[in-house]
């Protein structure tokens, strides 16, 4: 079996590129809904809005923020994400929803956001 490159993700909120990013995921909601009838069962599906949702885990660095996404959570605006997959990108225009910032004795302070946006496909 030959040796492969795999794909390495990156994150951009706003043009910013996350370097403080431990982990990244983009989870996409087709929208369709599923259309049922007497006779025949399930017959196929129907168009819904669906949705794209990204999650970040982070870490803060002892000088702050390299994104303030508790702020981005307490105010209503529109931010684009940009999920890249190789030399492939979601871009989309969203809001961030909630913001979980953590520390413990044996662990670096860190946070993981969720942000909601439109369903677009990674092209």
């Amino acid at each position: 079996m030959a040796m492969q490159d795999y794909a390495r993700p990156w994150i951009e909120v706003d043009g910013i590129r996350c370097m403080q990013a431990i982990s990244i995921s983009l989870k996409t909601e087709s929208g369709k809904i599923e259309v049922y009838t007497i006779d025949g069962g399930f017959t196929g599906v129907t168009p819904g809005p669906g949705k794209c949702t990204v999650s970040i885990e982070y870490a803060i660095p002892a000088g702050g923020y390299e994104v303030n996404f508790q702020k981005m959570c307490c105010t209503t605006g529109r931010h684009t994400i940009q999920f890249g997959v190789g030399p492939l990108a979601y871009v989309g225009e969203g809001e961030f929803m909630d913001d979980d910032q953590k520390m413990s004795t044996k662990d670096s302070a860190s946070g993981s956001v969720t942000w909601v946006g439109e369903r677009s496909p990674i092209q």
